[in-house]
């Protein structure tokens, strides 16, 4: 029944260019992918469903016996989606009793660190029993394969970079080829994005759509209305960790609960962060797009974005320092800390880049350096030579 020795698969992270909250609400946004990238490899393993996050040091192992005992779609569909029976389900497999634990978190401290831990581990076997269940109860009558499956990311979790759409789109990805499915890659990236929202509440699914594809894409209410871009000149990107965490679903939330309160302030907002989207992606289209095009446009966004109160005094001095080396920089993601960017072109303002850089560290910021708009969603199968 297994005719593979081994599936790999990997999707790299992202970074949103313009128009973070506003494509929440029907608005336009860029996104574009960067040279980060979780990895998937899976191999047939004998009467168990193993799950390895070696980033974390963690696995988790089933039975497939145990596995048998449950369904998470009851008939066939080509998308997951989400019902209110998935959690107590979720929870039976999370359970010991189904559940092989190493030993790692069998005696968990109560610090924030440990804690954090549980956390991403919990939301990380979550999205695999998702995808896993739901693919073999839509595709293969629910029949669970045996199978160990590892992971291992160079996406920092939490900072806007989408490493939780570059998980569960590479999972994805490589989970079909283990149910024998061949899947255009939007269905990929739907079924990405239904595992998003069990997580997120209400993501605007571009995070899905942009590591799927790769490359740079103009996003609106689920769809991509444009990624036909093509630059003479190679694209970088300085990605700057604040070291300031916070949750996407709770910005998110504020800025819902502000919006209710007061919808005339925060539309008008997200309709100029619109205007300041549309300009930048006529210039970011153009095949001799240079990243000065847009300075004063990213400036602008930023602006506004402090105004919808997402903005954060690291940030502040990130820009501020930026502009001091005649480069800007915005926030990406969900702000409120996180993570910044500032885009250059090699062939110009390498010296200020590098001065820039170098500032910044001595501030005490993460610095990483990163090619811009690289291949999306990559899967690859190793057929077994001595299968009949």
């Amino acid at each position: 029944m297994i005719d593979w020795l081994e599936i790999q698969s990997s999707a790299p992270g992202k970074f949103i260019i313009c128009g973070e909250y506003s494509v929440i609400y029907d608005r336009q946004a860029i996104a574009a992918s960067v040279d980060l990238r979780t990895k998937v490899r899976i191999v047939p393993y004998k009467d168990k469903v193993r799950l390895n996050l070696k980033d974390l040091g963690i696995i988790r192992e089933w039975p497939v016996t145990s596995l048998s005992t449950h369904r998470f779609v009851s008939k066939y569909t080509e998308c997951l989606s989400y019902n209110d029976s998935m959690p107590g389900k979720l929870d039976h497999l999370l359970h010991p009793r189904y559940c092989v634990k190493s030993p790692e978190l069998s005696t968990a401290s109560t610090s924030g660190d440990e804690k954090l831990k549980d956390k991403k581990v919990t939301d990380a076997t979550v999205a695999f029993l998702l995808l896993y269940m739901g693919l073999s109860d839509s595709f293969w009558k629910s029949f669970r394969v045996p199978i160990s499956v590892e992971v291992e990311s160079s996406i920092p979790v939490g900072s806007g970079l989408g490493s939780s759409s570059a998980y569960s789109v590479s999972l994805c990805g490589a989970l079909m080829k283990v149910f024998r499915v061949s899947a255009e890659k939007y269905i990929i990236s739907n079924w990405a994005f239904n595992i998003d929202k069990f997580f997120h509440g209400r993501p605007s699914g571009i995070d899905n759509n942009i590591v799927t594809m790769g490359g740079y894409i103009l996003f609106q209410s689920g769809k991509i209305k444009d990624n036909d871009v093509r630059h003479k000149s190679p694209i970088r990107v300085l990605l700057i960790d604040t070291k300031v965490s916070r949750s996407t679903r709770s910005s998110c939330d504020n800025i819902e609960q502000t919006l209710r309160d007061h919808p005339d302030k925060i539309n008008t907002i997200l309709d100029a962060i619109n205007s300041i989207t549309v300009g930048a992606w006529r210039k970011i289209e153009d095949p001799e797009f240079k990243p000065r095009n847009i300075a004063s446009l990213l400036q602008e966004n930023q602006a506004y974005l402090d105004k919808l109160g997402v903005g954060h005094k690291k940030l502040t001095e990130i820009c501020k320092k930026a502009r001091q080396y005649d480069l800007r920089a915005k926030l990406t993601g969900a702000g409120c800390g996180g993570v910044a960017f500032v885009l250059y072109c090699p062939d110009e303002s390498c010296e200020n880049v590098e001065r820039l850089k170098q500032d910044l560290l001595e501030s005490g910021f993460l610095v990483h350096d990163h090619a811009v708009g690289c291949e999306g969603l990559k899967v690859s199968v190793i057929p077994d030579p001595n299968y009949k």
